[in-house]
């Protein structure tokens, strides 16, 4: 299922106004109603622009680390017992933000 470690993944960590770092984080195993993807292209999108330059949108503001990058494509890497009509290796996209 991997080509190189995949423990971790290296993510665009936003911890306040204008301060993104290139973090590791550990690749979770997922949950039984949960899908796990290779990612393979992320956009970063005005959303993500607007966290960095003023760690906020609207009535949401940055108060504890986020990964920026949440409109993604890839393939499913892992499927939760849970989960119908997905297997390993199918192409998906979709729009999701993490903390």
């Amino acid at each position: 299922m991997c080509e190189s470690n995949c423990n971790n993944n290296l993510c665009a960590v936003l911890h306040g106004k204008d301060d993104i770092r290139m973090e590791q984080r550990e690749v979770p195993k997922p949950k039984p109603n949960q899908l796990l993807i290779k990612i393979h292209t992320v956009g970063i999108c005005g959303t993500d622009v607007h966290y960095w330059k003023h760690a906020k949108i609207g009535e949401f503001t940055v108060t504890k680390p986020m990964v920026l990058g949440h409109e993604s494509s890839g393939t499913v890497a892992a499927v939760g017992s849970d989960v119908k009509g997905f297997s390993i290796g199918k192409c998906v996209s979709f729009v999701d933000i993490h903390f």
